[in-house]
């Protein structure tokens, strides 16, 4: 599952690593976060933008 999900990032230029990929699966189903961040290089300035990524929400 881990593997799809770092395809389906790469297809989408998202720079995400296997060790920000959680996944907890039990009886209810599974839950799978993930963090990462992007440098936006704006005309005056770097910003740094953090995403978090949650199956629940």
């Amino acid at each position: 599952m881990r593997a799809a999900i770092l395809r389906e990032a790469l297809q989408l230029d998202i720079p995400l690593q296997a060790d920000n990929i959680h996944i907890e699966m039990n009886a209810s189903g599974t839950h799978i976060t993930a963090d990462y961040s992007v440098t936006v290089n704006l005309y005056y300035r770097q910003v740094g933008w953090e995403f978090h990524i949650d199956s629940r929400r």
